[in-house]
């Protein structure tokens, strides 16, 4: 971890890592700008951004949880859920093997009996 990284989290009494002017939860975007690019310089990354990580967040907790996404637009600050879906519903690594073997389990259950009257 870079040496500004391990100061602000060690001088941060916050419960956040991130926290913000006036004890709010999260810090001005500038200043995560400012620091995410400082360490991907650090680490000899280039092309990334920190709206990078807004997106692989709302991307790895739809494909984790998509009945939360009401909430994650909204914490996103989406004006509506089609925001989200438009930006953020990709398909993941093992979409195809994983819905094949759902419909596979699907269409060769033996059906269920019916009650007798």
């Amino acid at each position: 971890m870079p040496w500004f990284s391990r100061r602000a989290l060690s001088a941060s009494t916050a419960s956040s890592p991130c926290p913000g002017p006036s004890g709010t939860p999260y810090m001005p975007y500038s200043t995560a700008r400012n620091r995410f690019g400082a360490m991907l310089d650090y680490l000899g990354i280039s092309g990334a951004h920190t709206h990078s990580l807004r997106h692989q967040f709302a991307s790895e907790a739809l494909d984790a949880n998509p009945r939360e996404l009401a909430n994650i637009s909204q914490v996103h600050g989406h004006d509506s859920i089609e925001t989200t879906l438009r930006f953020y519903i990709h398909a993941s690594a093992n979409a195809e093997q994983r819905i094949g073997k759902m419909m596979n389990a699907r269409w060769t259950a033996k059906p269920k009996p019916k009650p007798a009257a």
